[in-house]
């Protein structure tokens, strides 16, 4: 069945909004994986959980901006500053004095401390983004059907 040509903007338009929702909810289905992963990450895995704070700032994030699906994975909050350093590592420089204390050994002091990389985040991100594309294909195939004509 063919449709008349003016109705053609219409349906081009309808068909680009369904792709872009079957394309977030693709996207959000990924990203949850991830921040679930992420946060399995911190207990224990790769981080030692402490209060649970870095665990429960790890949240995902899907937006449709000017017809791109945009989505993020991160880390933090005003009280929970530390996140960075873990994922990416760095040096914390003291204001004059660090003074921290070192499970089993005791109370230290020093004028910076070396924190290595440990990222928990990225790791999450890699693995669920090996199934974005079998997950995209299951949004997307009820809106393409493709058939052969003779």
């Amino acid at each position: 069945m063919s449709r008349p040509l003016a109705e053609l903007p219409e349906a081009l338009s309808v068909v680009g909004r369904l792709l872009l929702e079957s394309t977030a909810l693709a996207l959000t289905t990924i990203l949850k994986t991830a921040e679930d992963r992420a946060r399995q990450n911190t207990s224990g895995r790769i981080l030692n959980a402490r209060s649970g704070r870095l665990r429960a700032s790890i949240r995902h994030r899907v937006a449709v901006v000017g017809g791109e699906v945009r989505g993020t994975l991160q880390a933090g909050s005003p009280s929970v500053r530390y996140a960075r350093i873990h994922e990416e590592g760095g040096i914390i420089n003291g204001r004059p004095w660090l003074t921290y204390q070192i499970p089993g050994v005791g109370w230290r002091r020093s004028m910076s401390v070396r924190i290595p990389a440990r990222p928990y985040l990225r790791p999450a991100l890699e693995q669920a983004q090996t199934d974005l594309g079998e997950e995209l294909t299951r949004e997307l195939r009820p809106l393409l059907s493709l058939e052969a004509r003779g």
